[in-house]
């Protein structure tokens, strides 16, 4: 049997900032990300951050076993993931409903152009809609979610809720959407809901 030369791994990392809020730290990095374009395969590293010492963890251990890691957050993986779902038509916002993140990305051109990040024990269908919308209309702030006990929200780049065709939903608690009154659509790439954040793995791999 062949072993594959790269490995692709997802973790979902906080990141580590002795000094500051890690819920902090974590958006300037994806501010930074932002900023040089946003392309998807930008949240895709070869060499972590070394403030994600989760993502550098899965790295090294991936290097020592001889192979060459390809590491992600995965909330970027899923978004990717949803992406693929054929029914996708940008710009879109999808949205990923994990066990203890929820992560909502507004993506333009293959880009991520704004961002939010919450605990999911913390959000409901109502918040969601609200944070949804304001996100693509560029007036939703960091200290608004962050104040709220979430991560945060960062927006390079406002395109107008008005402007989005397709709002996608991943992730295990997707089912908190069920109340959503947006036009939203279970994600499910190569028809497999199970998989998306592995397929946002392997479409950054290949």
């Amino acid at each position: 049997m062949r072993i594959p030369e790269r490995v692709a791994v997802a973790v979902q990392d906080h990141g580590f900032a002795p000094h500051m809020s890690n819920r902090i730290k974590r958006f300037e990095i994806f501010k930074e990300v932002l900023k040089k374009g946003g392309r998807l395969d930008d949240f895709a590293y070869k060499s972590p951050p070394p403030e994600f010492n989760r993502m550098q963890a899965a790295a090294e251990t991936i290097r020592i076993s001889g192979r060459k890691p390809v590491v992600m957050d995965t909330g970027p993986a899923a978004i990717t993931g949803a992406m693929l779902d054929l029914r996708a038509k940008e710009p879109a916002v999808a949205i990923n409903l994990g066990n203890g993140h929820t992560i909502a990305a507004v993506v333009n051109e293959g880009r991520i152009i704004s961002l939010f990040e919450h605990h999911t024990s913390k959000i409901n269908a109502a918040k969601v809609d609200d944070y949804t919308k304001r996100l693509a209309d560029g007036n939703l702030d960091f200290e608004e979610i962050f104040d709220d006990g979430g991560h945060g929200c960062y927006i390079h780049e406002s395109i107008g809720f008005d402007k989005i065709k397709t709002i996608l939903l991943t992730g295990p608690n997707r089912e908190i959407m069920k109340e959503s009154t947006l036009p939203v659509i279970y994600a499910v790439p190569f028809g497999d809901a199970m998989l998306t954040g592995c397929f946002g793995l392997v479409e950054n791999v290949v």
